[in-house]
């Protein structure tokens, strides 16, 4: 098999707005058949006591692309200029994280990593590399920023470089981790849907009741992953059930689920798509589908074309 050797290229970002930041972006081989994707923004007048900041999307599975154009990149999807962009107070790097999301890969597909510690170790090696081939950035103060799932994943991959740093064998200047919205512990979400619905005044005493007691049957799943995924969608069917509009992302929100249910009988019939219950509560969760099929066609075009550097062959997901 051929090796993917790392790849960096430089340019300044061609916009309609002033040029003031540049992109780095590469591949890093961290292992023989796996390949992380990474981008960067960053000021080029920085100074070393500029902060650094990776982020990591959750998922586990959802590529960096999401966390830089819908929530803190310089560019916003329609390509203009984020106002609020997190690029004002830190450089940006963003990572295709685990090995299969986005624009990263592998040759082999026994290469996927199947658990925390895996993802962890792809990340440390990701680490190495990168400031292995950039050493002005060691000594900025580095944060590392989870979201969802991330969250879990940002805890586990900065204790392990404190762990190397106490070693010698990792010489970086870790300053903490920013949790974001952090999915670290399902059961204890679960167990609040009820109360806090309640307290809200979505749902009635009653069928908070329900829903704790649906948590209690999840809670008692033992380790059956499987198990405890499909009560977890259950519960959540059940809260939609008591409050069709409930938003698990903003209470003060309206969720899309009725709409997206609609919209997928209507695709059913050209595409083959998942479980019916499964795309409508992925879409009332994370992103509409109309929506999703343009950030596809964007990454999968433009986006591609621009890093320049991605195998023909792959296809962001």
């Amino acid at each position: 098999k051929k090796k993917h050797s790392t790849v960096t290229i430089t340019e300044i970002e061609e916009t309609e707005e002033d040029k003031w930041y540049e992109e780095k972006r590469g591949y890093a081989s961290v292992r023989p058949d796996a390949h992380l994707f990474w981008w960067m923004y960053n000021k080029p007048d920085g100074g070393r006591h500029r902060p650094l900041l990776l982020w990591l999307q959750g998922g586990p599975g959802v590529s960096g692309g999401y966390g830089d154009i819908e929530e803190i990149g310089p560019l916003t999807m329609d390509g203009s200029a984020r106002n609020k962009t997190w690029l004002r107070q830190a450089d940006l790097i963003f990572i295709d994280n685990p090995v299969g999301a986005g624009f990263s890969y592998v040759t082999d597909q026994s290469a996927y990593t199947k658990n925390l510690t895996g993802i962890v170790n792809d990340l440390v090696s990701w680490a190495k590399i990168f400031f292995s081939e950039h050493p002005k950035f060691r000594s900025r103060p580095f944060y590392i920023a989870g979201q969802s799932y991330g969250g879990k994943v940002s805890a586990a991959f900065a204790k392990e470089l404190h762990r190397q740093m106490q070693e010698g064998s990792l010489q970086i200047n870790l300053k903490g981790i920013l949790l974001v919205g952090a999915w670290i512990s399902p059961m204890d979400f679960l167990f609040s849907y009820g109360t806090y619905l309640n307290a809200h005044s979505r749902i009635s005493k009653a069928q908070s009741k329900k829903l704790t007691e649906a948590a209690m049957l999840c809670n008692s799943k033992a380790n059956s992953w499987a198990d405890k995924a499909q009560c977890f969608g259950e519960s959540q069917m059940m809260t939609m059930d008591f409050e069709k509009d409930v938003n698990f992302y903003n209470v003060n929100e309206v969720s899309t689920y009725e709409e997206d249910v609609t919209t997928f009988a209507k695709m059913k019939k050209d595409e083959n798509f998942p479980d019916e219950t499964l795309f409508a509560l992925f879409n009332a969760d994370v992103y509409r589908v109309n929506y999703y099929a343009r950030f596809f066609l964007k990454m999968n075009f433009a986006r591609k074309q621009k890093h320049g550097i991605i195998p023909e062959n792959i296809t962001w997901n």
